[in-house]
């Protein structure tokens, strides 16, 4: 992990729910259909069936939608896209199935650690369907915006904070989707004897797009316009997706938050090494079985601690794993058959417009939680060497590229006591998040793709930051900071962070529609398509473009590799 743990994020509270098993027989949402239901779904009457609870009702192929009016702007609707056994492929509802058939309560979430044990259930595959109007039966042909959460590929839901895409439907004049996924060992590590069942997560997502495909149409939203976006390990998880084929007819643009980059997608024999430690060399129940019917009757807990367990064994004797993913897709060569790095990359046939996104302090979180203030310019090597091995600090240090004494006061920073810090955040805020992103943006458009590359210099503090006084400091835009920004979820906004959410919006408003980031309407700066050697990469809620500085290429990825370029990923 970095320093302790890299982008882990703080526990993340959810909402229990008993989850309801699909029909194998198609029904209209609970039951058979009623004479009200089938008037109810004609335009006419539609909007005069609403119930004095809030309830909104549409029809779909599936069923009858029962969902929520939550703002006098928008209504939500939770279901169930799919169902799955433990390790089992998912097979996609056939039926509109609700949580505890309680149109106010959002799912529960995937099994993960750090929440209770009722707060989770491994019946988890839903999504959360906002409107961007009370009533969906006026909306004709709106584009769909899927986002997929982070959270390490451990931790995450749908109900996670600032997720509430009401605002975010509402700004965009789009259906906003948020869909959960399988976590950890139950989404990633299966056992050998469902080997080939990997990377059952990007599965899962892949089902959700194929639900979402089938029912939004009812909802008036345009499937020829669906665009994939999400932060960190979700970000990941589309960069997945651009790189399986299979995939490919299900969207059509993508955004990513602050993607990891550096990282890379394991080979095959890294999830067995995983699998070997998680099943045979933990201290619980689950190494202690034989056979596939005892691992299935293993409970969720013991599940969970033997994950963690593994996980952090296997950082101290596997290299490759040794980031704040060390549970992560894997390049079978089946299902994700491209690795999104060097020269394997789609066809340009099948290469979507993208964003490319990153925050301007993406390692404060790590660094703030693990350095004290004041950490002096003499232990600089340190926690650069943890991780990045000797070879490439020493390239690192004398280069002069973060050179402490250029990240004091006199640089803009806010003091020069944290010099040292501000400087190992900006080292690893470009080796792992912004310089491999922007190496991305580079190889997407010389083979032929359009890419659009961004920095946030503006942000608002995220719940998992808001005990970090580092990330608290004036000027500081931590990893996550920007998720309240495009959700519109900010509390108690400045007129700043309320102008950025308004750019923000409009920005995916017009990228979402036609693949460019340039809305008609409002004075905004043009965003520059990312070349082949200058990515442009424009300054969100600040001005101009972002100096490459140590992103040249000549320096990140060339005198100092990659992680996937020095694991061969």
């Amino acid at each position: 992990m970095f320093i302790g743990n890299l982008i882990r994020t703080l526990p993340i509270l959810g909402i229990a729910a008993t989850a309801v098993d699909a029909s194998p027989v198609p029904t209209f949402g609970q039951g058979s259909p009623s004479l009200r239901g089938v008037l109810c779904a004609l335009p006419i009457v539609r909007t005069l069936c609403r119930k004095d609870t809030g309830e909104v009702d549409v029809l779909t192929p599936v069923g009858m939608a029962r969902g929520l009016q939550t703002t006098s702007t928008s209504s939500r609707f939770v279901v169930q896209y799919a169902s799955a056994s433990r390790w089992g492929l998912p097979t996609k509802a056939n039926a509109w199935n609700i949580p505890g058939n309680d149109i106010n309560k959002m799912p529960p979430m995937c099994p993960q650690p750090n929440v209770p044990a009722s707060t989770y259930s491994e019946d988890c595959l839903y999504m959360a369907i906002y409107t961007p109007v009370p009533s969906p039966s006026v909306l004709s042909n709106v584009p769909i915006l899927v986002w997929v959460h982070g959270g390490s590929f451990e931790v995450g839901s749908a109900s996670d904070p600032g997720l509430d895409g009401a605002a975010l439907a509402k700004g965009t004049n789009s259906i906003v989707v948020v869909v959960q996924y399988r976590l950890g060992a139950f989404g990633l590590v299966p056992p050998t004897s469902m080997s080939g069942n990997s990377n059952l997560a990007v599965r899962d997502v892949i089902t959700s797009l194929q639900f979402a495909r089938q029912v939004l149409p009812s909802f008036g939203g345009d499937i020829n316009k669906i665009t994939l976006a999400g932060q960190s390990s979700g970000a990941q998880m589309i960069r997945a997706l651009l790189g399986t084929p299979s995939a490919s007819g299900l969207f059509s643009y993508a955004a990513l938050h602050s993607d990891t980059m550096d990282y890379g997608f394991y080979k095959p024999q890294t999830i067995t090494d995983l699998q070997t430690q998680l099943y045979t060399n933990t201290s619980g129940p689950l190494a202690a079985c034989n056979d596939s019917a005892c691992q299935m009757g293993i409970s969720l807990p013991d599940i969970i601690s033997a994950q963690e367990e593994m996980r952090n064994k296997v950082q101290n004797m596997y290299p490759v794993t040794l980031s704040g993913s060390p549970i992560r897709p894997v390049h079978d060569g089946q299902l994700l058959q491209y690795t999104m790095t060097g020269n394997s990359f789609p066809p340009a046939a099948n290469m979507k417009p993208v964003l490319v996104m990153t925050v301007k302090d993406e390692a404060g979180n790590s660094i703030g939680t693990n350095l004290p203030a004041g950490f002096p310019a003499s232990y600089f090597a340190i926690p650069v060497t943890t991780f990045l091995g000797t070879g490439r600090t020493s390239t690192i240090e004398t280069s002069g590229n973060y050179d402490p004494d250029a990240y004091g006061a006199q640089a803009g920073y806010t003091n020069d006591s944290d010099n040292t810090r501000n400087a190992i955040t900006q080292l690893f805020t470009d080796g792992y998040w912004r310089c491999p992103s922007w190496t991305f943006s580079r190889s997407w458009a010389s083979k032929g793709g359009v890419v659009y590359t961004g920095e946030f210099q503006n942000g608002a503090t995220y719940y998992a930051n808001q005990n970090n006084a580092y990330c608290k400091q004036s000027g500081m835009v931590c990893h996550q900071d920007d998720i309240y920004i495009l959700f519109g979820t900010t509390p108690s906004p400045t007129s700043a962070q309320t102008a950025l959410t308004q750019e923000i919006q409009s920005r995916y408003s017009s990228f979402i529609r036609s693949g460019v980031p340039n809305p008609s309407s409002g004075s905004y700066a043009a965003w520059a398509q990312s070349g082949s050697t200058d990515v442009a990469a424009l300054k969100l809620g600040g001005t101009g473009t972002r100096p490459a500085e140590a992103c040249d290429p000549t320096f990140w990825g060339s005198q100092v590799p990659y992680d996937y370029q020095v694991y061969g990923l």
